[in-house]
């Protein structure tokens, strides 16, 4: 992932090697491996962008599986929002597939649903006016849920931040009495916090609807009476509308699930690499170097260090793995390779070193004249060694 964070959309080539791999340890039942991969895979969506749109089918299916693990519902709804984000409107044909699934989360046990719920608003948000056709289905368990009185009030906020940012992007005008008098039923018995997210919303309601709205004035004015409810801004739009003044979208609240906020941080700060040529020196140095073993040993840590010192990002992600997999160390050990150091001339000349060494070195040295930077290594000497290990 750190190399898909830097590198970004040029690593599309490789996504046909990289989606199936995903989904092959998501599908291992290792509960804390598939927590890990299913949020890896959520990032890696929002890094592709639209595409993981040649995959979308199979990752659905994907989730059509593992919805039968409780502990992995909250994962899958974000893996969800991530695709809704990044497809938008192209997202619109699966919101039948996936939307009863996670509806039936929002009526699901009182005690698992506060970890669930937030994911699954902040999801709806995502699919934005995709679900117009879903209004029915959706505005009555939001509803629900931001009148439980059994629910975390951050929970309850979160449900009015989906009713508030869907009304931006879909027409509720058939759906207001099923918000509203809600909304006023839970004004008489809020505490702070909620009462003050209410009343935003109903700003934002009141932008939305426009003169639909003003049917439900006299209501809500009798509820902020009797609860002795002040609110500067809401007053202000209740008159401009009973005025018949054109009450512009910026007259109300900020939108607080705006997709700036909700999307995660994708892309590392791509900054210069720093060198650190001590390390190197140190890592190339063979004045304790004799044996096979030693050799041996020597080429493994040269090429770990190439890759934790190398000016590219995606090779310095590899460092880690390359230290516990020599394999992969001797397979990078050409494009790791940053600086010529002195002592290979003497490495390839030495008598105990083992062949395999050798043809390393040789297949370094073929590498750099292919790109058109020939190691400083006398080509007679390179061509001796070459035919007398058969490289």
């Amino acid at each position: 992932m750190s190399i898909f964070k830097t590198q970004g959309l040029k690593c599309i080539s490789f996504l046909p090697q990289i989606i199936p791999a995903f989904f092959g340890v998501i599908r291992q039942p290792a509960p804390r491996a598939q927590v890990y991969y299913l949020q890896q895979l959520a990032i890696l969506v929002y890094i592709i962008k639209q595409h993981i749109r040649n995959y979308l089918n199979d990752i659905l299916e994907l989730v059509k599986e593992l919805w039968a693990v409780p502990s992995l519902e909250s994962h899958v709804v974000e893996l969800i929002e991530s695709l809704a984000r990044t497809l938008n409107a192209e997202f619109k044909p699966f919101v039948a597939t996936v939307l009863p699934p996670m509806l039936k989360l929002l009526d699901g046990e009182t005690e698992r649903r506060p970890s669930v719920l937030p994911k699954v608003f902040q999801a709806l948000h995502a699919f934005g006016s995709n679900v117009e056709e879903f209004l029915h289905l959706i505005i009555p368990a939001v509803m629900r849920a931001i009148e439980n009185k059994d629910l975390p009030t951050n929970v309850r906020i979160t449900a009015l931040h989906t009713i508030d940012g869907l009304s931006r992007k879909v027409n509720f005008s058939d759906h207001a009495s099923r918000i509203l008098h809600p909304l006023a039923r839970v004004l008489s018995t809020a505490n702070p916090d909620l009462k003050a997210t209410i009343m935003d919303t109903l700003c934002t309601l009141l932008i939305q609807l426009g003169s639909d709205y003003a049917i439900f004035v006299p209501m809500m004015n009798k509820v902020l009476l009797r609860n002795k409810i002040l609110h500067p801004r809401y007053e202000d739009l209740v008159n401009r509308l009973l005025k018949g003044e054109r009450i512009s979208q910026d007259s109300g609240p900020p939108e607080p699930l705006s997709s700036e906020k909700m999307e995660p941080q994708t892309h590392a700060e791509v900054s210069r690499m720093t060198v650190n040529q001590q390390h190197l020196k140190e890592a190339w140095d063979i004045s304790q170097t004799s044996t096979r073993e030693e050799w041996l040993e020597w080429i493994r840590r040269l090429a770990v260090e190439f890759m934790k010192e190398s000016p590219s990002h995606a090779l310095r992600a590899c460092k880690s793995l390359a230290d516990n997999y020599a394999p992969l160390a001797r397979e990078l050990f050409n494009p790791a390779f940053e600086d010529l150091v002195r002592c290979i001339e003497h490495a390839i000349t030495s008598p105990n070193v083992p062949a395999e060494l050798i043809h390393v070195l040789l297949n370094l040295a073929e590498f750099m004249e292919h790109d058109d930077r020939p190691l400083p290594i006398d080509i007679h000497t390179l061509g001796e060694y070459a035919m007398t290990y058969h490289a």
